[in-house]
């Protein structure tokens, strides 16, 4: 066991279960698998790693290191709304929809270590994880595509091109404190 301090980026695909109804069950997995492919070299990329996936969700994790460096993991939202964008066609042609995702962050302490007996795996345990699923969850509420925590702006150098804006304190689902929440653009020139 291991005491860490993680970024944790909740990635859920946007009405997963209509789209599943439309266009079949083995067409949805490959649509799943066509996804996770596309957006896992941002995060391998930009210093993070893919902890799980869950369903229609992508876990992704990054070690909390300076300011600068840890502004990574917002590039690598930036860089999969790019990559999704640029295989519009691709998904079009394949599936007659393109995939839309929100995200979730927040960053904290976790504790790290093996779990299981029969099938073992590393997981992170801690208020950091659940608050980081709750946020995402938020972005749907908001009608936005991307929420971060007061405590992971705190820990980034925000680039001039990026927009911040406060929605404000916000009580999340199963928590007794609310928290300050915020969304983030790229500023269109």
């Amino acid at each position: 066991m291991d005491k860490k301090e993680r970024i944790f980026m909740f990635l859920d695909l946007v009405s997963s279960t209509t789209i599943a109804e439309k266009i079949g069950h083995i067409n949805f997995h490959k649509l799943l698998n066509d996804f996770f492919f596309d957006i896992t070299e941002p995060i391998i990329e930009s210093d993070g790693e893919i902890y799980k996936y869950v369903g229609d969700e992508v876990i992704g994790v990054w070690a909390v290191k300076d300011k600068k460096t840890n502004f990574n993991c917002i590039n690598s939202y930036f860089e999969i709304e790019e990559i999704i964008n640029n295989y519009k066609a691709k998904y079009l042609k394949k599936y007659n929809l393109v995939p839309e995702f929100r995200v979730g962050m927040h960053c904290g302490p976790v504790v790290a270590g093996e779990m299981g007996d029969y099938k073992q795996e590393i997981a992170f345990l801690g208020d950091v994880v659940n608050t980081s699923a709750r946020i995402q969850a938020e972005t749907k509420v908001r009608q936005c595509n991307i929420l971060i925590s007061e405590d992971l702006l705190n820990k980034i150098e925000v680039p001039k091109h990026i927009e911040v804006h406060s929605i404000g304190m916000v009580r999340l689902k199963g928590k007794e404190n609310e928290l300050e929440l915020f969304s983030i653009s790229k500023i269109n020139n």
